[in-house]
């Protein structure tokens, strides 16, 4: 235990002449730096060692203050004080760089390198004082990261975890400083195409060390995960009834921990959901309309015009409830991030309204004078330059707080000079223009054109050399053409222009449209207040929705209540816990709306097919289907037609009354129903849907359109598909079940069955749908069975099935020839899928000649586990990009010694595509929802269905190809493609959608392209990408310069910007691509996963805790403020192999 430091007693006061000295020192005026230094030294030695440490300890005490506090400036000059009269205390040092760390992340900007420099240096030096101490070296690896030197700190945190195992920071930042040392050497890799070719360098002592101690920690890991995976689902759990006071709860840290994960999992998901929500058309419109009719009826019946929202719908509901009439609008919103959406979505409404209202008399601020040059841009491509240069000279700033926009505004104004031919005003405008900015290429450009006008050749040609000097790499192609144009002229006298007189006229004339009475603008206090008065009747609470208390959030019962925390399965968002909350804690008035008014929940049962589309029973597949949740489904969607089989009619199962006056909602009600059977079959699941009662104002129904109610509004939401244990119907049955819900969610269970037993091998839902893929399934069998019968049936087939899944196309091969001696090899890295195959195998009685392994088939044995050479190489690890399952790094490694020199690879081909369209939110009901399109971008190619989008997109260009990859002699290298891609219409493109045509043979090509026929479309969709830097506005026939890079397994597409001349028809845009701070924190979410595992390794004891919790979680993730996606996928990890 470290000794508490103690503070010197006070030497006595230091006498006359030593204070006179020590004066003289501290007064730097008429003093180089090095002669003040010298004096400030000479000082030192005249104050006693006393007075020193004593000065020292008071300094260090007020800096370890001023950092608890966050005044981390304050901080690092004490500790410098500390430091002047004791230079080599290690523990200041360490002090004053943790602070110069903090300074360089919340400063920023120029100043931010210098902090981080400075950090290195005290921790390289406190390092050196003390070489084996944890903290110290911690400190020196944070400011080597921030440094961006990540070998030398991946080092540096290897040494701390030797030192202190049980250090979490320290393992953490180990592992994100080898990772983004990987990324970095990838990077080097795909710039440079020789990397394959050139030798590993040496590595040394302390990379070997490092590289020890993390194939020991990788091992752990492992190990730790394979314990998880043999968690098991407990199905009571859906039926019971938790809160966060349990004692499984309160008790465990872990737990907690991994709540706040999930939760902040949730909230990162949240935006994106719902402006997915809010895209549906018909829900919008039907709340938009409720919304127009019963506000504006609030107040004429004496009601005080009060409006709760349960849920921020980005603002736009709440937006729509105040313009209808509104005197408050509370917005209840359980995640972060839209609750800070919603309210930045009101003040940007509220002030872009007061601006139109208010125009001529805002003081103009940096944002209006942005909003006037734009109108003075418009009036000059109207022709108007008069107007032009009104509105110009109007958005000019007084001061150069903002020289960008000074410059600009410059630059523009003496264009429109020179089209009026006042050459000396845009000569003057294009020198003040230098003056503020004296590399602003386009303010010479302008004085090159004025002086090119007034004769003044010579001077002209230096100004465009000045454009050349000043632009990037050199090149300027239109002050190369004015240079050229200039070239070997004489200076000229103008002849005197009739302008002069025409310029006093215009300058008369633009003085009248330039506004001079700024004394009646408002201020900027005025506009402040009255803008706080205006969103004072809105307020966003970031509450749970079960949070809500009367004179604590709310401070006014509310006359209407707007419940759009709805998903696909009614009480998913928590409905029900937000209703009951209002009625319990008496917000709610008697005669209070609320709507919906009424919910009835329609059951039916259904038999889930395992049809592969092919003549193979695949039965043994039903033993995966299930799941802790509840999964969306589309009973119109090709796929869902097709494998969701009908067995009993449509029956109400449930019914909820959420008007202020009924009673709360119980808890676990329980109602028996009896489902008519209309088809033979094994029902193992049950779909249900709902309509929602608006009142007065109609009805919403999630219900397929088969059993829509006539004159409901559909919503695409779909509907909800819930296992149960399967059970054999006939026609003419009745089929009894239990239909239940706990406040959070609904269940359902066959009568006369007892509950299933815990179950594991979860498997997600897109990986089913992938596997029952007919059209999928059909081609890739009959190209397989075509490339078998090619072989003469004396030598028996040897076929390598990579990504094997359920083994469909393995039993395909197996049982193509039953009287030759083929064989199948089975690859597949999930227990889960492989343990199905095999049974699938066994129930088509072709199990003997199929060898199925559980693992990446790069690691496979040459003559252990593969006999021979493979004459069918069949390759199912296909993504919606084609290569992110790494098909290339398959191909590459199976070439080399695992196949024949004449081996057929199915598939053997593939051609990338691609569009650019544009996909932005835009005006929503007269709200401009622009800001809602920053949680649209993603960093990696996401998937998605177009043709389920037809509305959601304008396409922008033709299709053209991107990559061609022949799987024959593909490789894994870098592919930089620079496209130039004509745009077919004016608009702005967003985005670039991907897909890919796979060409199986000669004959077979099958494509994911969403301009298909549905039922023949592939069901892995298509990818879509954001462009980076910016959206681009583009003319029609403009060519945006695209490049397209690829190292094997991903994907990056971004706008050559160096082609982008002045007078290009393709305008970056400044709008934000996205939200940095939510960009951020998804990123921070896999190294606070890494640290949750991390901790479990340490803390063994926990994992059955943890294991318990998940699946608590997993079963009731409301309560928790858990989505049911993040629960799911979280209990993949403990589920699943």
């Amino acid at each position: 235990m470290p000794l508490k430091r103690e503070v010197p007693v006070p030497a006595p006061p230091l006498d006359a002449d030593a204070l006179e000295v020590i004066s003289d020192a501290l007064d730097t005026s008429h003093k180089s730096s090095e002669g003040a230094i010298e004096d400030i030294n000479e000082a030192f030695k005249q104050i006693p060692k006393e007075q020193l440490e004593h000065a020292a300890a008071v300094c260090r005490d007020m800096g370890n203050e001023a950092v608890k506090a966050g005044r981390h400036e304050e901080a690092a000059e004490h500790y410098t004080s500390v430091l002047a009269a004791k230079p080599y205390d290690h523990e200041v040092l360490c002090n004053r760089a943790l602070c110069y760390l903090h300074l360089g992340e919340t400063i920023g900007g120029e100043r931010m390198d210098e902090y981080f420099q400075l950090a290195l240096h005290d921790t390289a030096l406190a390092v050196q004082l003390k070489p084996d101490w944890p903290k110290g070296l911690y400190r020196f690896g944070c400011a080597l990261m921030k440094t961006k030197k990540w070998k030398e700190s991946a080092a540096v945190f290897t040494k701390v975890c030797e030192l202190e195992p049980d250090n979490v920071e320290a393992s953490g930042r180990l592992i994100q400083a080898r990772e983004t040392l990987q990324m970095v050497l990838n990077v080097e890799r795909v710039n440079d195409p020789h990397w394959m070719h050139k030798p590993a360098p040496e590595k040394t002592e302390l990379q070997k060390r490092a590289e020890a101690a993390q194939a020991k920690n990788d091992e752990a890991m492992t190990g730790l995960r394979e314990e998880l995976g043999k968690s098991e689902f407990d199905f009571a759990l859906l039926e019971r009834t938790m809160t966060k006071s349990e004692k499984w709860y309160t008790d465990s840290t872990m737990v907690k921990a991994l709540a706040s994960h999930l939760m902040a999992h949730s909230a990162i998901l949240a935006p994106r959901s719902e402006l997915e929500a809010l895209l549906d058309s018909a829900r919008t419109d039907a709340y938009a309309e409720v919304i127009r009719q019963a506000v504006p009826l609030l107040v004429p019946r004496g009601q005080s015009g009060v409006v709760l929202h349960l849920g921020s719908a980005m603002g736009l509901l709440p937006l729509l409830s105040m313009e209808a009439g509104a005197n408050k609008v509370y917005v209840c919103e359980p995640h972060g991030f839209l609750a800070k959406l919603a309210h930045a979505a009101v003040q940007r409404h509220t002030l872009i309204a007061f601006e139109k209202d208010h125009w001529s008399r805002l003081p103009m601020s940096l944002g209006l004078s942005e909003r006037v040059k734009q109108a003075g841009s418009i009036a000059f491509r109207a022709g108007q330059y008069e107007r032009a240069i009104a509105l110009y000279t109007e958005a000019l700033p007084p001061t150069d707080a903002k020289p960008e926009l000074k410059v600009n505004l410059l630059a523009n104004r003496a264009l429109c000079y020179l089209k009026l031919g006042e050459f000396e005003s845009a000569l003057a405008d294009g020198h003040a223009a230098v003056r503020c900015v004296p590399d602003f290429g386009k303010g010479y450009y302008r004085m090159a054109q004025a002086l090119a006008q007034l004769g003044r050749l010579r001077e002209a040609r230096l100004r465009l050399q000045d454009v050349l000097r000043v632009s990037k790499l050199g090149k300027n192609a239109d002050a190369s053409n004015l240079l050229a144009e200039l070239e070997g002229k004489a200076d000229f006298t103008p002849a005197p222009a009739a302008a002069a007189a025409k310029g006093r006229g215009a300058q008369a004339a633009r003085r009248a449209l330039i506004r001079e009475d700024r004394a009646q603008r408002m201020t900027v206090d005025e506009v402040n207040s009255q803008l706080v008065a205006r969103c004072e009747h809105f307020s966003v609470l970031h509450r749970p929705y079960d949070g809500l208390r009367m004179h604590h959030e709310l401070h006014a019962k509310p006359d209407l209540v707007l419940c759009h925390n709805i998903d696909f399965s009614l009480l998913g968002q928590g409905l029900v816990l937000a209703i009951n909350q209002l009625k319990k804690e008496e917000c709610v008035r008697k005669d209070t709306t609320i709507l919906p008014a009424a919910a009835r929940v329609w059951a039916m049962g259904v038999q889930v097919l395992t049809d592969p589309g092919l003549p193979v029973d695949m039965q043994p597949v039903e033993r995966v289907m299930w799941s802790p949740q509840l999964r969306q489904v589309d009973m119109d969607d090709v796929l869902y037609r097709r494998v969701l089989r009908p067995l009993t009619k449509p029956v109400t199962a449930l019914t909820f009354d959420f008007r202020a006056a009924s009673t709360l909602i119980k808890r676990e009600e329980r109602y028996e129903i009896e489902m008519d059977v209309i088809a033979d079959g094994r029902c193992n699941a049950i779909v249900f849907w709902y309509e929602l009662h608006m009142g007065s104002h109609g009805l919403l129904t999630s219900s397929p359109v088969a059993a829509a109610v006539p004159g409901a509004t559909r919503l695409s939401i779909g509907q909800a598909l819930h296992f149960v244990p399967l059970k054999q119907v006939h026609v003419g049955d009745s089929l009894p079940v239990i239909a239940s819900h706990n406040r959070t969610r609904l269940h359902f269970a066959h009568r006369d069955m007892p509950p299933p037993a815990p179950r594991r091998g979860l498997v997600v839902q897109s990986q089913l749908e992938v596997s029952l893929d007919g059209h999928l399934n059909r081609t890739f069998a009959a190209a397989l069975r075509k490339a078998i019968f090619s072989h003469p049936k004396h030598k028996g087939v040897l076929t390598l099935h990579v990504g094997a899944g359920i083994g469909t196309l393995s039993i395909v091969a197996a049982a193509a020839r039953p009287d030759c001696s083929d064989h199948v090899v089975a690859c597949e890295k999930s227990a889960d899928l492989i343990g199905v195959a095999e049974a699938c195998a066994r129930h088509n009685e072709v199990s003997a000649r199929i060898s199925f392994l559980q693992k990446d088939a790069r690691n496979l044995r040459a003559h252990e586990e593969l006999s021979r050479k493979a004459d069918i190489l069949l390759l199912e690890c296909i993504d919606h990009t084609l290569i992110g399952d790494g098909i290339l790094h398959y191909v590459q490694h199976l070439r080399q010694g695992f196949t024949t020199a004449s081996v057929r690879i199915l598939p053997a081909a593939g051609v990338m595509k691609g569009m650019l369209v544009e996909m932005r939110t835009g005006e929503l009901h007269g709200v401009d929802m622009t800001m809602a399109d920053a949680y649209r971008w993603s960093k990696e190619v996401r998937p998605i269905h177009l043709e389920r989008k037809e509305d959601a997109y304008v396409q922008m260009s033709d299709v053209f190809d991107i990559f061609v990859f022949d799987f024959a002699d593909a490789r894994v290298e870098q592919q930089i493609e620079e496209l130039e891609v004509i745009c077919s219409r004016d608009g702005i493109v967003s985005a670039l959608v991907i897909w890919f045509d796979l060409i199986l043979d000669e004959e077979i090509v099958i494509s994911t392209s969403p301009f298909g026929d549905p039922s023949r479309t592939l069901g892995l969709g298509q990818g879509i990408t954001y462009l980076q830097p910016a959206e681009c506005r583009v003319k029609r026939g403009a060519t945006v310069p695209l490049v397209a890079a690829t190292n094997g397994s991903e994907l990056a597409f971004t706008i050559n910007e160096d082609k982008l001349t002045r007078k290009s028809e393709v305008e970056t845009m400044r709008t934000t691509r996205f939200d940095p701070r939510w960009e951020g924190a998804r990123a921070n979410l896999d190294d606070a996963w890494k640290k949750i595992l991390t901790n479990l390794s340490y803390n063994p004891k926990e994992l059955k805790l943890m294991q318990d919790a998940v699946m608590r979680f997993a079963a009731q993730p409301v309560p928790f403020g858990i989505t049911p996606i993040v629960a799911e996928r979280c209990a993949l990890t403990f589920l699943s192999d």
